[in-house]
């Protein structure tokens, strides 16, 4: 028999809800001119504005992550699909990374750019935050199989269901309007480019982003030297 989820308390409460987090889809600031620009708009607003709680009231629903905070990957991914449909970015949500032993799963979304490719874009890793934090990063934001398959296993099965996803990337994408040391892409040139770059160097980590500053096909402590000139103006 079909009811309402426990948490709303109501039918008029799931309707009121419906109306929340249609109002939040409508007036959520996205901005950019780009659809670069506008997907890490949806990317840092969200991840922004909820954190990860796996007991929270609407954590595995759109609401979790645009109306009330507190989601878990379900609630992410749907509230990303949810702006980037209102704003006729093509976008799917993916399931994937099931684990027989814990009985759990992971869900983040793939993202069409105009060069007609598909990107992965995973806001639940790329969120450090806890209830109090701000913490974002961009791991995980438009990147190719390359690097993002290395953590996530898409599955085209659930339940009764099966899904095709659209081929991902190769590599991720580059933004023709990146600056020469935004290293993480995210629109300035700092000292977090040039501490994660001196990891990469010295192989702290393993690289998500390119540090090949200077494009001579290698990353090397010229790069880090590179990267001090342009912060330090002398570029």
């Amino acid at each position: 028999t079909p009811a309402y989820f426990r948490s709303y308390g109501s039918l008029d409460g799931v309707m009121a809800y419906k109306q929340k987090l249609a109002d939040a889809v409508k007036n959520l600031p996205v901005e950019g001119n780009t659809r670069y620009e506008q997907l890490k708009s949806i990317h840092d607003y969200i991840c922004s504005y909820t954190y990860y709680d796996i007991g929270s009231p609407f954590a595995s629903s759109a609401v979790g992550a645009l109306v009330e905070p507190g989601a878990v990957c379900e609630a992410y991914a749907e509230g990303f699909k949810l702006i980037c449909d209102s704003l006729d970015i093509p976008c799917v949500l993916v399931v994937g990374n099931f684990s027989d032993q814990s009985d759990e799963a992971h869900m983040w979304n793939y993202v069409q750019m105009e060069d007609g490719k598909w990107y992965a874009v995973d806001l639940t890793w790329d969120d450090l935050d806890g209830s109090g934090g701000q913490e974002v990063k961009y791991q995980y934001f438009l990147k190719g199989a390359d690097t993002f398959l290395t953590a996530h296993t898409p599955s085209g099965e659930l339940g009764y269901t099966t899904f095709t996803y659209p081929e991902l990337a190769e590599s991720a994408y580059v933004p023709e309007t990146t600056l020469v040391g935004d290293v993480n892409h995210d629109g300035k040139v700092n000292t977090a480019d040039l501490v994660y770059c001196t990891k990469t160097v010295l192989a702290v980590h393993k690289p998500v982003y390119s540090c090949d500053v200077d494009n001579d096909g290698t990353t090397d402590a010229f790069d880090l030297v590179y990267l001090r000139k342009i912060l330090l103006g002398l570029i």
